[in-house]
């Protein structure tokens, strides 16, 4: 059994060190892939919150109209109610804020993951490159063997009728 070669060596390294890239591209990805859901159900909780804040200020704007009608609560109910309209208005421009925000942090996200497939996709080409020139180095390896071989082989012809000559030419 013969031993490996240093070249078989050198890509069986190189192979088990690309394959342990992947698994820790692999585990990157998947930890970027927790944050995203993680952030996408922060985004529907904000969303949430937003619309009930509408919804919220909907519900005051009736109530306003109904106070008005009330003549004698008029300016208590009036005061409560835009202290209260304010508050909700704030409340409703910092969830808008947070959903931009997360908007902004999502789509950040996303490009982040469109140069990673990227530099994915540009390693895999030189990978291929790699092989390709491994794969031509073989071959020319083995035509470089059958032709050391040929040549061995009408050596040994050669030596062998030249045996037969000096064996025929030594007796006389």
């Amino acid at each position: 059994m013969s031993t490996p070669s240093r070249w078989t060596i050198v890509f069986a390294a190189l192979s088990v060190a690309l394959a342990c890239f992947c698994v820790a591209q692999w585990r990157r990805e998947a930890l970027l892939r927790a944050e995203l859901t993680e952030v996408g159900g922060q985004v529907a909780v904000t969303e949430k919150k937003a619309f009930d804040a509408a919804k919220l200020a909907d519900t005051y704007a009736a109530e306003i109209r109904t106070l008005e009608s009330r003549v004698t609560e008029l300016k208590k109910s009036e005061a409560l109610l835009k202290s209260e309209a304010l508050k909700t208005t704030t409340s409703l421009r910092k969830a808008e804020a947070g959903l931009l925000q997360a908007k902004a942090d999502l789509g950040a996200a996303h490009d982040a993951i469109a140069r990673q497939n990227d530099s994915i996709r540009k390693q895999n080409a030189v990978i291929a490159e790699q092989n390709d020139a491994i794969r031509r180095q073989n071959e020319a390896f083995k035509k470089v063997v059958d032709d050391r071989n040929e040549v061995v082989r009408l050596l040994n012809e050669r030596t062998e009728m030249l045996n037969k000559l000096n064996a025929e030419k030594a007796p006389k």
